[in-house]
């Protein structure tokens, strides 16, 4: 089951950030929700980063194609988010799939939606991985006065040095 074999290898074997178990009140709470939100856009920028990091010699072309998935659960709702860069210094993240899960047996055919929802995480994880590839192949043939991700994005140090990354000179 390749599906199974992704999910147990934590994105092919990438860096998970953070993982927040966060038990809000059974009704909707607009303030929980957006904080919620906050901590997904937080973590998504520091893996995006996390990869420029790694690959700063790589195009921004191929940096642009590069994406963050996040999941969020909220009450018996699960979505799936996804995170990229569009310009300098500008991330967007946006929904791309919500579904409910199945509480009671006259809600059992929401369970095609699951079914759905795994295979498009499978082909967005293989996608993330196809570019990551290439940032790593870029990265590799490295170029002067090409226009890279080191060019186009600042890092902190203080970033540097939470991922354990020798700053390039």
């Amino acid at each position: 089951m390749f599906f199974g074999e992704l999910v147990s290898k934590a994105s092919y074997g990438e860096i998970i950030n953070e993982r927040s178990d966060s038990f809000g009140p059974k009704e909707f709470d607009g303030r929980h929700y957006l904080e919620d939100i906050t901590k997904l856009a937080k973590n998504s920028v520091d893996d995006i980063n996390f990869h420029f990091i790694h690959y700063s010699n790589s195009s921004i072309n191929i940096a642009k194609k590069f994406k963050s998935i996040s999941i969020h659960g909220y009450n018996y709702f699960i979505s799936i988010y996804l995170m990229d860069i569009v310009r300098v210094k500008t991330y967007r993240i946006y929904e791309i799939f919500k579904f409910k899960i199945p509480i009671s047996y006259t809600e059992r055919w929401l369970l095609i939606k699951i079914a759905n929802v795994s295979l498009y995480l499978e082909k967005l994880l293989k996608e993330r991985k196809s570019v990551k590839a290439k940032l790593c192949e870029e990265d590799a043939i490295t170029e002067n006065g090409r226009d890279c991700v080191s060019n186009w994005i600042s890092i902190t140090n203080k970033l540097l040095v939470k991922n354990k990354v020798p700053a390039k000179k």
